[in-house]
C-alpha cells in the first residue's frame, strides 16, 4: 500500500527511508535500499514523500499522484528512463506523466529524483495494490 507519509528522503543520504519511529530529539530509519538503520536529528533535512507537491501551471499534485500516473503510464513496470538520462530526455519523459507541470519551477534535479524514489519504491512492491 501507498504510506509514503512513513517515507522520507534526508539531503545528505543516499534513497529512501521508511520511519521506525520518532522521538522527540528525531527519527530511527531504515534504508529501503540496504536496511541499514540509522538514527537522524530533526534538524537534518528531511522531506517526507507524503507532503511532497510538484507544482503545475494550475494546480499542484502530490507525489503520491505523480507516483500513480508514471505507474500507469508505465504499465505497472519500473521506469523506461533512468535517472541519470539528460536533462532533455528527463523533461521530455516528465511532460508525458504530467502535461502541465510549471517548466519554470520544476526542474531536471527535481524529476530525476522522482524518477529515482519511484524505482526504489516500486523495487519494495509499494505499488502492489495499484491497478495499471
Amino acid at each position: 500500500s501507498m504510506e509514503l507519509d512513513q517515507i522520507i528522503s534526508i539531503s545528505s543520504r543516499e534513497g529512501l527511508f521508511k520511519v521506525l519511529s520518532k522521538n522527540r530529539f528525531g527519527f530511527i530509519a531504515q534504508s529501503l535500499l540496504n536496511g541499514n538503520k540509522i538514527s537522524t536529528k530533526i534538524s537534518n533535512q528531511i522531506s517526507l514523500l507524503s507532503e511532497i507537491q510538484i507544482i503545475g501551471v494550475s494546480e499542484e499534485k502530490s507525489l503520491d499522484e505523480i507516483f500513480k500516473l508514471i505507474f500507469k503510464f508505465e504499465n505497472g513496470l519500473q521506469t523506461k528512463i533512468h535517472y541519470k538520462s539528460s536533462k532533455i530526455d528527463l523533461m521530455n519523459y516528465f511532460s508525458l506523466i504530467y502535461k502541465n507541470y510549471d517548466s519554470e519551477r520544476v526542474y531536471p534535479n527535481d524529476v530525476k529524483k522522482i524518477i529515482k524514489w519511484y524505482n526504489i519504491l516500486h523495487d519494495k512492491n509499494f505499488f502492489s495494490s495499484l491497478r495499471v
